[in-house]
């Protein structure tokens, strides 16, 4: 299955859907960064010069060295929960576990809320840096790289779980012509979500350890370290150890399709759980799932003014960009050292500097808005 084939699914079973969009303040105040390979080594920079600029993993591992300061938990957008893998918000105190679930730090928009344009996962630049400050407190011989790398794969690797639960569904409602996710996957998280029988948490935890076992690189000591935290964790969350193994993996990710299935469908007999072992394929993800896979950075904070990450962001990619959107143009015969550009209308004026590696986020963000573009940087590329 590709990402393309999720146009043919809403053209004949729309009702399947339940469409949304993220409030106006998601595209505003953040902007997304793609990753590449969320589950490989370190990203590389969209840089084809000699000296390519720092990645957002270099700088984070820099900043983990030198900071003597415990890294703040991250700022989530104000996205509408209920569905597995929603933002985690309650993040406070009152006797809960010392670090919070992967879905405070990571979450995941499902296609069948929000296709076509935002679904996918996102990974908090700030979640990153804060869970590798956990795991390197746990494994302190590891390296802030390779922590930063075990926080990003781990966060990454559980919320696809959540993606793979939710291709579960959608080859379900192929055949029955039903609702099956929103009826009962979803459905059952909310029933049980914060318990300890809340299966699909649990498999998400599992799932990303086991990811990360079968990583040549991934440090013992980082996996010890994971593995501590999950059984740590909130109610469900920590049965991830439980599932760890491939036997009981098998068994609860069977008990958990069957109650998917039960849920929306509860007028079909039930039947032993392990029949589901015979249909793992069931559980696939999308083929080209990595293209919807990015990192989500405010756009105030300071990150964003030093790494010029995202696509596109060269000079020529950015101005034609401009151009196409906003109608903007280029004034001629003005500034040395920066561009001048002003808006559709004439009324507005900005300047863009000539970057030879391209243009920071924040500046890029600073820009639209001198030429009126309040609507972020996200809504911008998607244009």
């Amino acid at each position: 299955m590709a990402i393309k084939d999720l146009d043919i699914t809403y053209e004949h079973l729309p009702h399947v859907f339940d469409l949304r969009t993220p409030p106006g303040s998601f595209d505003s105040d953040f902007v997304t960064i793609p990753i590449g390979d969320p589950g490989g080594g370190a990203p590389s920079p969209n840089s084809d010069t000699d000296a390519p600029p720092p990645t957002i993993e270099d700088i984070l591992a820099e900043e983990l060295d030198q900071s003597i300061n415990i890294p703040e938990w991250p700022e989530l957008p104000p996205i509408e929960g209920g569905h597995p893998g929603a933002p985690f918000h309650d993040t406070g105190p009152g006797g809960k576990p010392p670090v919070p679930p992967p879905d405070a730090l990571a979450f995941y928009l499902p296609f069948h809320l929000y296709y076509p344009h935002y679904w996918g996962i996102y990974l908090l630049v700030d979640g990153v840096r804060r869970f590798a400050y956990e795991i390197r407190h746990h494994a302190p011989r590891i390296s802030s790289r390779e922590a930063i790398r075990a926080a990003r794969r781990f966060l990454f690797y559980h919320e696809f779980f959540h993606h793979q639960a939710e291709c579960f569904a959608l080859r379900l409602e192929t055949t029955h012509r039903q609702r099956v996710y929103l009826t009962g996957v979803s459905a059952l998280h909310r029933q049980t979500y914060m318990k300890p029988n809340c299966l699909e948490e649990g498999l998400a935890e599992a799932h990303a350890l086991r990811s990360l076992e079968r990583k040549p690189k991934t440090p013992p000591d980082a996996i010890a370290a994971l593995a501590t935290l999950v059984e740590q964790g909130y109610p469900g969350y920590r049965r991830g150890v439980e599932f760890r193994s491939g036997s009981r993996f098998k068994q609860f990710r069977s008990e958990f399709a069957e109650q998917s299935h039960a849920m929306a469908l509860p007028r079909v007999p039930g039947i032993p759980a392990n029949i589901w072992n015979s249909a793992p394929h069931l559980f696939a993800g999308i083929m080209n799932v990595r293209s919807r896979v990015n990192y989500l950075l405010p756009a105030s904070s300071p990150l964003a003014k030093r790494v010029p990450l995202g696509r596109p962001y060269r000079l020529r990619e950015f101005s034609k960009q401009l151009q196409q959107v906003l109608g903007a143009r280029h004034v001629p015969g003005l500034g040395s050292k920066h561009d001048v550009w002003e808006s559709a209308d004439g009324k507005k004026r900005t300047t863009i500097p000539r970057h030879a590696r391209g243009i920071p986020l924040g500046t890029q963000l600073k820009i639209l808005r001198d030429l009126g573009y309040t609507k972020g940087l996200t809504a911008f590329y998607r244009s």
